[in-house]
């Protein structure tokens, strides 16, 4: 993955869990206190883009096929399934 492409993703996640807090249920996010772990998938059958942080599950779109595209994508060496990132780690400090 290159520096630009790590970046974007960085923004695209960033971005998610932003609209997530402005969802009714962030209330039940924990004051920000340091290291967070979520989770995002997509069922394609379904459409839908998930965000699981803790024991919650937030649907972000009901409609994410249209925003996810993977129609035009390059072809790999690579073998195995199609992964936006195995693990996100962000630190951030209340001042």
């Amino acid at each position: 993955m290159t520096a630009q492409s790590l970046l974007q993703m960085t923004l695209f996640l960033l971005s998610l869990l932003f609209l997530v807090q402005a969802h009714p249920a962030s209330r039940s996010f924990p004051d920000p206190r340091g290291l967070y772990h979520f989770c995002l998938y997509w069922n394609r059958h379904a459409g839908r883009l998930h965000l699981l942080y803790g024991k919650h599950d937030f649907l972000l779109s009901d409609n994410a096929s249209s925003l996810l595209c993977f129609q035009h994508r390059e072809e790999s060496l690579v073998q195995g399934p199609l992964l936006f990132a195995t693990s996100v780690t962000s630190w951030w400090s209340p001042q």
